[in-house]
């Protein structure tokens, strides 16, 4: 059994070692791709496959596929893996070992990435990107549909698209796992890998996604890093989806609390500003309300100047109101107002 502790590779065996001293490379590596450099990879050199898989998402049992030219969310079945794994048969069997908590079977999503694409699109910030911009497309869709439907079953939070972290390294067929608490190798062999034990992990389809919403953030997407020097507004909209994305996460697990609560909700509101902030002043609160107000609503309900919102001398919309209302909790929280008024 391959594991190996690499911050003490002392303790290694002589081909632990070796590993371990690939792994250490590796890691080093991992800003430009968290699995392995693909521009050294036997794949990218020999061109065996168009697509190389990143992570697995083993929360997601993915029926359809979300593809852009450079990046694709696709099932376990998909066509693009073939040649990958006819070349690298390991893989194919890491993929195989998922299960629930319970011992049933699990069909991992999977993320790939075309070996061809720029080296702007290798990098963990695009990856990450791309993964936020899909769990912001179903997410806020999902929450609306479960209020409407009085339903929780749905794909509610973005925990769900979260990336495993033991991936195949092919250059040693073994299991790679680099985060800040380890960084690690171990056999795939041995390997029996879980969903998170506090989901239930679910079907995802295109039934799943607000589309028009989807196309729209996957045009950015290209657009921001397929330029060298992005504008002010294109790096915002994906910094403002990364909080948005960890503000979607479950507050917490059986320990779930105000205290819980109240830090996503800090999060959300740091998404916002984060989206309104122009890269010159301060964003102040009507700086967001400004944003929310002259968004296209299509809705005539939505356009209707009817409330007023926290801190708000004049009336605005119903979005304005619904974010007054959460920056308002925010700071009761922050300030411990909320405990305050409870004792």
């Amino acid at each position: 059994m391959w594991s190996c502790a690499l911050t003490n590779p002392s303790n290694s065996t002589a081909v632990g070692k070796e590993l371990a001293g690939d792994a250490v490379r590796v890691s080093g590596l991992w800003t430009d791709l968290k699995m392995y450099d693909p521009l050294d990879s036997p794949t990218y050199r020999h061109k065996m496959s168009d697509w190389i898989p990143v992570f697995l998402m083993p929360n997601l049992r993915v029926a359809h596929e979300i593809v852009s030219e450079e990046m694709a969310i696709v099932p376990c079945t998909d066509e693009r893996l073939k040649p990958y794994e006819s070349s690298h048969p390991q893989f194919k069997q890491f993929v195989r070992k998922f299960t629930d908590p319970f011992g049933a079977s699990v069909s991992p999503g999977i993320l790939l990435l075309r070996t061809d694409a720029p080296d702007i699109f290798k990098s963990i910030e695009a990856v990450s990107s791309f993964r936020d911009l899909l769990a912001l497309s179903v997410i806020p869709l999902q929450r609306a549909r479960g209020i409407v439907h009085e339903g929780s079953h749905y794909i509610q939070y973005s925990d769900y698209f979260d990336f495993y972290p033991w991936v195949y390294h092919e250059g040693h067929k073994h299991l790679v796992c680099n985060t800040p608490a380890q960084v690690s190798l171990h056999e795939v062999r041995v390997f029996r890998g879980q969903t998170s034990p506090i989901l239930s992990a679910v079907d995802f389809d295109h039934m799943d996604t607000d589309n028009p919403l989807l196309t729209a953030l996957l045009q950015r997407w290209r657009i921001r890093y397929g330029t060298k020097r992005p504008q002010w507004s294109d790096r915002a909209l994906f910094r403002s989806l990364n909080m948005a994305a960890a503000a979607s996460k479950m507050p917490a697990g059986v320990d779930l609390t105000t205290f819980s609560l109240g830090r996503n909700i800090g999060l959300w509101v740091s998404a916002f500003e984060i989206l309104t902030h122009t890269g010159q002043d301060k964003v102040r609160l009507w700086d967001v309300y400004d944003r929310l107000g002259a968004a296209p609503w299509r809705h005539k309900k939505m356009k209707a100047r009817r409330f007023k919102p926290t801190s708000s001398k004049t009336k605005r919309n119903l979005g304005c109101w619904i974010y007054g209302e959460i920056y308002r909790v925010r700071n009761d929280f922050c300030t411990a107002i909320l405990w305050t008024r409870r004792a």
